[in-house]
């Protein structure tokens, strides 16, 4: 009889119960086996393409720096810098008329999706130790290898700090909340309380993805980042 009805303790198609259950058994046992190292490598790919992302930003700044007497946003002064950005990332043509259509600004990993901007921006004054309000010329940085530009953005629900700038947000509630999203004291940093921390303290398990004023890439270790960092000396911004 064909099918497979139960006769004797033995399924007419040739497997026992007994055989089945040990296959089902060993499929569940490689499940939990892969699932784990599948997660890791998703979260690792996420990771890359967020670096990936900021080496391109850090191309259209070096781009922008020299159409503009070698100067770089540092805040939303002197416009925002996603907007200024994007004739260097793609975003000039007759497709693309938004900022937020274009994937560079977002990083995979970021927990709200409806964020439009995931990474904050350098506006520490090195020499007073202060918020920065105007745009600088690259060769003000004096360390620019070492000194971070961009890097991943914080998100706390319900934290004052953490703006969420949404694809739909009119440009006047931008500039007001992309305020939120420099960096410019020892507040900001992981290793600060939730209530005044900017910078995220593990967005890529215990690093942070940076964007150097070199432009180039990587990430480090986030709890231990200091306003060394950031261009100052290490000893200024201290928590």
């Amino acid at each position: 009889m064909k099918g497979y009805l139960v006769q004797s303790g033995k399924c007419a198609g040739g497997f026992t119960l007994i055989e089945l259950l040990v296959v089902i058994a060993i499929i569940a046992l490689l499940m939990a086996i892969l699932l784990p190292a599948l997660s890791r490598a998703r979260k690792q790919s996420q990771g890359v393409r967020c670096l990936s992302n900021l080496k391109q930003i850090g191309l259209a700044t070096h781009l922008y720096s020299q159409d503009n007497n070698t100067l770089v946003p540092r805040d939303e002064t002197d416009g925002l810098w996603m907007i200024l950005f994007m004739p260097y990332v793609g975003g000039q043509s007759d497709k693309v008329q938004n900022y937020a259509d274009l994937p560079i600004y977002d990083c995979p990993s970021y927990p709200d999706k409806e964020q439009t901007v995931d990474y904050c921006m350098n506006a520490w004054d090195p020499k007073k130790n202060a918020e920065l309000r105007h745009a600088t010329k690259l060769d003000e940085f004096k360390r620019p290898t070492q000194t971070i530009y961009l890097a991943d953005y914080e998100y706390i629900p319900n934290a004052v700090q953490i703006q969420i700038i949404r694809k739909d947000e009119d440009r006047g509630s931008i500039h007001l909340k992309l305020r939120w999203l420099d960096v410019y004291a020892g507040s900001h940093l992981p290793g600060a309380p939730d209530e005044s921390r900017r910078v995220a303290r593990e967005r890529h398990g215990k690093n942070t993805n940076c964007l150097f004023v070199d432009g180039h890439s990587d990430k480090i270790n986030s709890m231990g980042m200091t306003s060394w960092d950031w261009g100052l000396l290490r000893d200024a911004g201290k928590l």
